[in-house]
């Protein structure tokens, strides 16, 4: 199970907290858009480059894709594309969210 937080200008990800605004900043302006257990994501889902990759102790990304079983667990309407980057990156077998991120999400795709 896989909790996703958002990164940005006002962001909610745990991992948020362990870093420095000058680093946060710095994954921002990378394109980070999101943080999967300290793996830090753009919006395709590709690990952003900073030096914070080999300093956190995490489960890598590689590792994740190869799980059998993925689930997701994230929601509010702001996090859509976190969630979103974090389907891409390595996949999902369940998602368990709110209406307002699967609203939102469903709004990225196209969905009326």
């Amino acid at each position: 199970m896989i909790s996703v937080g958002d990164i940005g200008p006002r962001p909610t990800s745990l991992s948020a907290d362990l870093i420095t605004p000058d680093q946060l900043s710095e994954l921002v302006q990378k394109g980070c858009v999101c943080d999967v257990l300290c793996n830090f994501l753009d919006a395709d889902g590709k690990s952003v480059p900073h030096p914070l990759n080999k300093r956190a102790m995490c489960v890598g990304l590689g590792a994740l894709r190869k799980a059998k079983h993925k689930i997701i667990a994230s929601g509010g309407a702001h996090r859509s594309q976190a969630i979103k980057a974090t389907i891409k990156g390595i996949g999902c077998n369940t998602l368990i969210t709110d209406e307002s991120a699967a609203r939102a999400l469903l709004a990225t795709c196209g969905a009326p």
